[in-house]
């Protein structure tokens, strides 16, 4: 056999090798939609199943904290719908959007219990563990390849990963919430209505006016003034020093608020800039007595 030969042979090898390889890669995509379809009826059909098996391995992390009937009554029916939007999300990515809200939802019943982000986060690799075990067993069964396994659980894994999405969501906002709720309590002891009578209390304003504390400031010394029928309110505003428009508006705004309560208001401590700003902003506070201290407004009484 001569070299020219020889070539001709080995290069209609590598041909006849290259066409079962293209061959082998297109049927292996063409199978793909129809093995997720398999998978799909196959973990939906196992999902009572796979939430028991789900819930074994998060009772042997949580068996000290909390008894078997309290887990088991409430995470069951959330692993069959997580298992369930797993299952569908295969065939149908529109329903793999349900796994952020699902994520959220236990969030928000971890962080009820006391739980934290890590330990919700590390039983998202439960989830993982016991779906990709199965989708393992399966697939042997089967005699799937390692390449359409691969595929499979890559899916799958995407899928479950998005629950964490909301896992971090929920404890995100959480700790907003907890802000939120410290910082409206800062403000309320900002507003420290000291009464010295039964019928007046003195408002001393001290530090930046905000929206925020502006708001709570209205709301809360018009409620004081109303449910300790005040007759006399003693506002001292010598510990305020940035003056803006909120600040203008905000006393602007409780002083005529408690006029038409009845409720007399004597304004001391009122600062050259503060008068000023009144008088640029078309206020000019007819009908409040004015004293340049705190003493002479309570000798006035």
């Amino acid at each position: 056999m001569c070299l020219k030969q020889i070539k001709r042979i080995y290069t209609y090898r590598i041909m006849c090798e290259s066409c079962n390889i293209l061959l082998f890669l297109g049927e292996t995509y063409m199978r793909l939609p129809e093995m997720k379809q398999t998978f799909s009826d196959l973990i939906l059909n196992h999902s009572e199943e796979l939430a028991e098996h789900m819930f074994r391995e998060l009772f042997s992390l949580y068996k000290a904290r909390f008894t078997e009937e309290e887990i088991k009554a409430g995470t069951i029916p959330l692993y069959i719908q997580l298992i369930h939007i797993v299952a569908k999300g295969l065939i149908d990515e529109k329903v793999q959007i349900e796994a952020p809200a699902w994520g959220e939802k236990v969030g928000w019943l971890s962080i009820k219990n006391g739980g934290e982000l890590g330990g919700t986060i590390k039983s998202s690799n439960l989830y993982k563990k016991v779906i990709c075990s199965f989708i393992l067993e399966q697939g042997e069964k089967q005699r799937l390849s390692y390449m359409d396994l691969s595929d499979l659980l890559a899916e799958v894994d995407a899928i479950l990963t998005l629950t964490i999405y909301g896992f971090s969501n929920a404890f995100t906002k959480h700790t907003e919430q907890q802000l939120k709720e410290k910082e409206n309590m800062y403000v309320k002891i900002s507003v420290p209505l000291v009464p010295i009578s039964p019928i007046t209390a003195i408002l001393p304003l001290v530090g930046e006016i905000t929206d925020l504390r502006s708001e709570v400031l209205l709301q809360e010394t018009l409620h004081a003034c109303t449910s300790k029928r005040y007759e006399n309110l003693i506002l001292d505003v010598s510990g305020i020093y940035s003056v803006n428009t909120v600040v203008i508006d905000t006393l602007s705004k409780l002083i005529d608020c408690l006029n038409l309560l009845g409720v007399d208001v004597m304004v001391t401590g009122l600062r050259k800039e503060l008068s000023l700003s009144f008088v640029e902003h078309g206020i000019f506070l007819r009908g409040v007595r004015i004293y340049s201290n705190l003493s002479k407004a309570i000798e006035d009484l």
